[in-house]
């Protein structure tokens, strides 16, 4: 039998998740990374790999924006953090883990490729 992977989490168990985040942003909590630093982890947030898949849209502003997302898990195999996590970070520098910051460049900044079994051993829980 195989052992499941516990993965670490970014924000994923609040079911109001994009109020959170909106709130976290309009906070204050962010930090400045510089420019490239900032675009690389932008795109590794939106490069990773989909642990768990949720149609609806997800807009900053009650539907008076353009969709930010959707409510679906992305992971990396170690981590897994919300889709609409990018968006904030994107546009508000929302501050990060250190810890998460540091295997994304542990990584190269490259999403690893998962296998249909490997996502089967993930566990949120």
């Amino acid at each position: 039998m195989n052992s499941k992977t516990i993965l670490k989490g970014i924000m994923l168990f609040n079911e109001n998740i994009n109020e959170e985040l909106h709130r976290i942003a309009k906070l204050g909590l962010q930090k400045n990374y510089n420019s490239e630093l900032h675009e690389k982890i932008t795109r590794y947030l939106k490069d990773g790999v989909v642990l768990v898949y949720s149609p609806g849209l997800l807009f900053e502003d009650n539907h008076e924006s353009k969709p930010i997302g959707t409510n679906s898990i992305l992971t990396d195999g170690v981590w897994a953090w919300s889709d609409i996590l990018s968006y904030y970070f994107e546009n508000y520098n929302l501050k990060l883990s250190e810890e998460f910051i540091n295997h994304i460049i542990q990584n190269d900044f490259i999403v690893p490729k998962l296998s249909n079994n490997e996502l089967r051993n993930l566990s949120l829980l």
